[in-house]
């Protein structure tokens, strides 16, 4: 009876937002994403663009809520639908002669084909960015677009033309002073191990690999988790099963697991995976179960709830190997 009620609150609560009032659906949406709710965010910020039809809404609002609803579809893995309305942006700022968002736009389309595979429209992207900022762009403007055509290299198997990426990159860490250079040395340490590992030489970028779940500590970032699986990966081929549980340890830490047990992350569902691995590989079934538990309620969650079109394919692999 109280769910029901709940609900209803609820249901009421968007009813007396009105059909016309775009303002308050836009403000609603951001609340919803300010708490964690991106379903419910993009719900709204879609109802909010439709009101624009019958509204005198500027063309600039409509735009702003447009990027936001960008996004939340790439927070949920909804690359597709996060590519419709960036190319929709980046017309938008070519009419009105806006190059800073266009770029910024330009690096969202790179980093969306990015997540889904297609290597090459990433690269393209990012390559166009690269070419206006590498004289007179700002230095984080000039790593970001690196860190990308690095990544994108390397993934294309072009591992000279990543190296090159990734010297260039360095020099320009060694100059930067500002305060976002420990972000940019996460993704160049990561960027580093990965070049590494398609070279074939894992233990090389081993230590790559601990700068970066330092860094990410230190800031805070969820990009460490992905150092943190890697390690884990190097260390279960290693036999080492202590140090890949040591890594779950740095991810529980980094994700706040014990300050929310109900946490669900896309990373999370390697993490238990491969911790699972080394509770089998230790003899402990019980603990070993109890991670691929674990590893499929993140799997299902993200299953039903938010994972879509090659990020869905990408999750159900994943999904198999735990099971």
């Amino acid at each position: 009876m109280q769910v029901f009620l709940a609900l209803l609150f609820c249901g009421l609560s968007l009813l007396s937002i009105g059909q016309t009032d775009f303002y308050a659906l836009k403000s609603k949406a951001v609340e919803a994403k300010e708490a964690g709710d991106m379903i419910s965010a993009i719900s709204l910020a879609k109802r909010a663009i439709q009101q624009c039809q019958v509204e005198k809404v500027s063309e600039k609002e409509i735009v702003k809520l447009k990027n936001f609803l960008a996004n939340r579809y790439s927070n949920i893995g909804d690359f597709d639908r996060a590519i419709e309305l960036g190319k929709t942006l980046e017309r938008y700022y070519i009419k009105i002669e806006d190059n800073r968002r266009r770029l910024n736009t330009l690096n969202n389309l790179g980093v969306y084909h990015q997540n889904i595979g297609r290597y090459d429209l990433a690269y393209g992207y990012f390559k166009i960015g690269w070419e206006q900022d590498k004289e007179t762009g700002d230095v984080i403007d000039q790593l970001d677009w690196l860190d990308g055509l690095a990544s994108s290299c390397i993934k294309m198997n072009r591992l000279r033309e990543a190296q090159l990426y990734l010297d260039e990159s360095l020099t320009l860490l060694r100059l930067c002073d500002s305060e976002e250079k420990r972000e940019m040395q996460l993704y160049y340490f990561i960027n580093r191990a990965q070049l590494a590992k398609a070279r074939g030489d894992k233990d090389e970028g081993l230590p790559m690999l601990k700068k970066a779940a330092e860094i990410a500590a230190f800031l805070g970032s969820r990009k460490g988790v992905d150092a943190l699986n890697e390690m884990a990966e190097i260390y279960l081929e290693k036999n080492s099963y202590s140090s890949v549980i040591a890594q779950l340890n740095g991810v529980e830490k980094l994700l706040d697991i014990k300050g929310n047990p109900y946490l669900k992350d896309p990373y999370l569902l390697q993490t238990y995976t491969l911790t699972a691995q080394a509770y089998a590989g230790q003899g402990d079934r019980a603990k070993s179960l109890m991670m691929i538990k674990k590893a499929e309620v993140q799997a299902a969650y993200y299953h039903t709830q938010y994972m879509f079109d090659e990020s869905k394919l990408y999750l159900d692999e994943l999904r198999r190997k735990n099971l």
